[in-house]
């Protein structure tokens, strides 16, 4: 590991290791939208290559609909079965940390919506405001047992997040809804580099870390 990120964890009085996949991930959409893919067509997801948080050269994901009343193409999310797969009660992940920015359209109301390979389906009981402002903006979803509501499934949360299987984020206002309770939205919103935290830990998550190479952290906001 190099210096530069021991000196950087030394400040930020963390200590740097080489953890799992899941918490070393940091989606930052820098060539392509890694997987994320539309919501069961119900948006669309386009990789943007400037424009980020990092400002100009820094690429993200774009979520947007067709601006549709009802159908195909008119709700607003995108979802990934590929790199978020895993254990999560193992590994001590209890939020996600996404960086946001609504472009177009009314405000969201973001919430994150986990499918376990068993086919149990839990959501975030509370949603996230995204202001239509193109500002940039690190928000957190919490995703602790007591944080989440239990749609569909035999599964409870301890059993359910041992396997998760698809992790989805969408626009869905008003009480906790599942696939079907999603409203439509004409927009679009910017998502970037999506991470999940450990709190208490006092871990760095690292990304190769025989490489020494840091994960790209962008500015925060309350």
């Amino acid at each position: 590991m190099s210096m530069r990120v021991w000196a950087a964890a030394a400040v930020a009085g963390l200590s740097p290791v080489c953890l799992g996949d899941l918490l070393t991930q940091v989606d930052t959409f820098d060539t392509d939208t890694m997987n994320w893919d539309s919501s069961f067509g119900t948006s669309t997801t386009n990789w943007i290559a400037t424009g980020g948080p990092g400002g100009d050269g820094d690429a993200f994901m774009k979520i947007g609909t067709n601006g549709a009343s009802s159908g195909a193409g008119s709700r607003l999310g995108a979802w990934n079965q590929a790199q978020w797969q895993g254990d999560y009660i193992a590994l001590g992940i209890t939020a996600f940390q996404v960086d946001i920015a609504g472009f177009e359209g009314p405000g969201a109301e973001l919430r994150m919506m986990f499918l376990s390979n068993l086919g149990s389906v839990f959501t975030t009981i509370e949603s996230v405001s995204i202001p239509t402002d193109g500002v940039w903006r690190t928000y957190t979803f919490h995703i602790a047992g007591s944080d989440l509501v239990l749609l569909s499934g035999l599964q409870q949360y301890d059993e359910a997040f041992t396997d998760v299987g698809r992790v989805f984020i969408r626009h869905q206002p008003g009480d906790p809804a599942g696939f079907g309770g999603a409203p439509a939205y004409d927009g679009w919103i910017g998502v970037d580099n999506i991470r999940v935290i450990v709190p208490g830990t006092g871990v760095l998550p690292v990304i190769g870390c025989g490489l020494g190479v840091m994960a790209r952290r962008r500015r925060s906001a309350a």
